[in-house]
């Protein structure tokens, strides 16, 4: 089945450019942020592609929230611990950001992500807050949460990003964001209506893959899978593009989670199956956004009655390895 994300490339077409975006790295990261939160910068794509929006900043924190929409549905009503990461490395990157100085990027370098209790669509919004731990002329270090509706934890992070210099803006934006209009808010994915999707029974992985409706979102397929082992492809999309215009961190840690779990649950018994505990990855090089279809190979390391451990390799179009990761699941009886 096409993978809805397809549908959505013309409407991003139409604000992928945002001007004030290269105008406001004349300001510090703060002053950047408040100005998204006033409404006059367009969100990210990643951020529109599933809801997230930028609730308060202040000097090394930063508050967002995420709607817990059926788009997020992956198995059996059970929200799929992957896309947690998205949430969470955009709470780091407010987080970050309002430490940095002008015209300063960075990147994320590793991150590593331990998984509470299971969120299920329309459990009401998740709120992820990321805070600043330590920062070096090089390197930041922070910490992020997510809780759902109820205000249980459901996932935990910390992450060490990597700054860099970018080039000086060419003009200085005005000092008072109320002197210029709101930006459009643009297309918002997460707000289409879900389509239905047939339950697979216990143990079918591919029909698992193929009919959830967040796999439909993003595009994410099944290349192959065997005893142990398991790959899946996902489009370097410029839905998942972060504010800095790479491919999201979160995305690929999402990539990495389900290709980690796809080949645990190939090497389990019949009536058992996995849920990921934890998950640490270390980001090689940035992703462009190029369309090229981004291969996560997955390999059990260990499987024992109630824990089993995978490791995952992330290549670009053109081979060259991203990303790395390593992941812990329970094993528990299939319902």
């Amino acid at each position: 089945m096409t993978a809805l994300v397809a549908t959505f490339r013309s409407p991003y077409e139409e604000v992928s450019v945002d001007a004030r975006a290269t105008e406001l790295t004349a300001l510090p990261g703060l002053e950047q942020l408040r100005w998204g939160i006033a409404g006059k910068t367009v969100a990210p794509p990643i951020d529109r592609l599933f809801g997230i929006t930028l609730e308060a900043v202040d000097s090394g924190t930063a508050a967002y929230r995420m709607p817990a929409t059926g788009w997020l549905d992956w198995r059996g009503g059970v929200m799929t611990e992957g896309v947690l990461a998205v949430v969470l490395d955009s709470a780091h990157l407010g987080a970050v950001y309002t430490t940095v100085a002008p015209a300063t990027g960075f990147v994320t370098v590793s991150t590593s992500i331990q998984l509470g209790d299971r969120v299920r669509p329309g459990s009401g919004p998740l709120t992820a807050s990321g805070h600043v731990l330590h920062t070096t002329a090089t390197h930041v270090l922070s910490t992020a949460a997510v809780r759902d509706g109820d205000n249980r934890l459901v996932a935990r992070s910390t992450s060490r990003s990597a700054l860099f210099p970018l080039p000086a803006p060419a003009c200085t934006p005005p000092s008072n964001p109320a002197t210029i209009p709101d930006a459009a808010v643009g297309f918002r994915p997460h707000e289409l209506p879900v389509p239905e999707r047939w339950h697979p029974s216990p143990g079918s992985l591919s029909a698992e893959f193929a009919t959830a409706p967040l796999g439909r979102l993003t595009g994410l397929r099944i290349l192959s899978f065997e005893d142990g082992e398991f790959s899946a492809v996902l489009p370097a999309n410029a839905w998942f593009s972060s504010p800095l215009g790479n491919i999201q961190g979160g995305v690929l840690a999402f990539l990495a989670e389900r290709t980690a779990y796809g080949a645990v649950r190939t090497a389990l018994p019949s009536g058992t199956t996995a849920a990921t505990q934890d998950i640490a990855l270390s980001y090689l090089r940035r992703v462009p956004v190029d369309d090229a279809e981004l291969r996560a190979d997955g390999a059990v390391v260990a499987t024992g009655r109630t824990v089993a451990h995978a490791e995952v390799r992330i290549h670009d179009g053109k081979g060259r390895t991203v990303a790395a990761a390593l992941a812990t699941h329970g094993v528990h009886q299939d319902t």
